[in-house]
């Protein structure tokens, strides 16, 4: 019997044009014989949207369209009801509950939806974690910067070259379910609800650091790096992390295989209106909102309350 391989992700409605091309290089690159299950975590998806991306679905690559706060209020009730975070606050760590709102599954695969796959996404599943819980490639947009390597190392508190992206994660569901990840992340959460650039990235670094395998970069490749990027001739998974969208920016590294998948995606017209409709001042805030990232990291490295000091005051952070 054939092994359906679950791949979640969590969209609105702004980011649903996107989404369906990262559908659509999945599926043109999935193997016939292989089933998939794409599952969409959502809060305020329009039902126009739904619609159209359950349309893309095939005899192998089923779409199912999950309402995000109908899985949370089941994972949250009782025990953390009196949780000082709100719904929407939790709703950007979703990462770290996908084992317990989905126990059918063993092992899964998350993916951002600001990213194309270039190959058999199974090639990513069967990869052997060799024990660990998650398997993940370092974030190659911080390691460009030594203001947010020293952010990592001196506040996040691991090693830049085992700092992984969180955009794309093989996880083993069983093992994030026994080693109680969802609880032990509450617990930190409601007692130090740590400050961060990246909120549900640095938390699984920092917890999970010690049961994370590297994986090779090719399956999380981002185009934004002048200096580390190897310009490889096929990544298997190109990522337009941050601000690198090539439906913004002309000339950003690989676009070409992202408007690949852009006309069989049903949303050619919204890609392409996206991008004749970015102004000068949408790219004056990118600007800004990169130099904001670095003073954070810059402010959150002296911070007594980050979590590299905080376990070493004896707080156990790491699982």
């Amino acid at each position: 019997m054939t092994t359906t391989i679950p791949l979640f992700f969590a969209v609105d409605d702004r980011y649903a044009p996107y989404l369906a091309v990262t559908l659509t290089s999945i599926i043109q690159n999935s193997d016939p014989q292989q089933q998939y299950e794409a599952i969409i975590l959502h809060d305020h998806l329009s039902t126009p949207h739904q619609q159209r991306l359950a349309a893309l679905a095939t005899d192998n690559v089923h779409v199912r369209i999950v309402q995000m706060s109908a899985a949370f209020a089941q994972r949250m009730a009782n025990d953390h009801s009196q949780l000082r975070c709100d719904y929407h606050t939790l709703t950007i760590f979703f990462r770290l509950f996908i084992a317990d709102m989905f126990p059918e599954y063993h092992k899964g695969i998350y993916l951002d939806a600001d990213l194309v796959v270039t190959t058999d996404v199974a090639r990513l599943y069967r990869l052997d974690l060799q024990g660990n819980y998650l398997g993940g490639c370092m974030d190659t947009y911080l390691a460009d910067s030594p203001v947010t390597v020293a952010y990592v190392e001196d506040a996040v508190g691991v090693p830049m070259q085992s700092y992984i992206n969180s955009g794309v994660l093989l996880m083993d569901l069983d093992a994030l379910r026994a080693c109680n990840l969802g609880d032990r992340f509450l617990a930190l959460l409601q007692q130090y609800d740590f400050d961060t650039i990246a909120p549900d990235q640095d938390y699984i670094n920092a917890m999970v650091h010690d049961h994370i395998l590297r994986l090779d970069q090719t399956w999380n490749t981002m185009p934004t790096l002048p200096t580390m990027n190897q310009d490889l001739a096929r990544p298997h998974v190109i990522h337009f992390n941050l601000f690198a969208k090539p439906w913004h920016y002309d000339h950003v590294m690989y676009a070409d295989f992202f408007w690949q998948y852009v006309p069989d995606s049903g949303y050619a017209d919204e890609v392409a209106l996206a991008k004749r409709n970015y102004t000068q001042d949408d790219v004056a805030t990118d600007d800004a909102n990169a130099e904001a990232l670095v003073d954070k990291a810059t402010v959150l490295v002296a911070s007594p309350d980050n979590f590299k000091r905080t376990a070493a005051r004896g707080v156990q952070v790491r699982l």
